[in-house]
């Protein structure tokens, strides 16, 4: 049911993985099982590994498609989370300040202008 937490049809999914949409339909109602390569090419498509997709299946046994769906956008959350705080550690981008980009007044007169400048020197 990732499918659905990605707002994925089942047709998109099959062109994605190739294979085709009835295949799809026949795994995600239980009357097929899926190969180890096809839980692969399923956990790249949505960055889960194998072994979790069992996990949530086994889960799905259990729990309703509202709770399975739960766990599924509160896993992404925590992905997202992680990936944020990864950023932050790595270094942020200055922030410009509020004076930043505006252009200084000219000197009204050639006398201003050059004490500014020898200011400056």
């Amino acid at each position: 049911m990732l499918r659905i937490a990605e707002d994925m049809s089942a047709r998109e999914l099959a062109g994605q993985i190739g294979l085709s949409p009835s295949y799809i339909s026949d795994i995600e109602t239980g009357r097929k099982k899926p190969t180890l390569t096809v839980l692969e090419k399923y956990g790249q498509l949505f960055g889960i590994s194998p072994a979790n997709l069992l996990l949530l299946q086994e889960g799905n046994q259990r729990a309703s498609h509202t709770e399975l769906l739960f766990k599924v956008l509160e896993k992404k959350l925590e992905a997202m989370e992680s990936h944020a705080a990864a950023v932050k550690t790595v270094g942020s981008v200055p922030q410009a300040s509020p004076s930043a980009g505006k252009a200084k007044k000219p000197p009204k007169t050639l006398k201003q202008g050059q004490k500014g400048l020898a200011a400056a020197v």
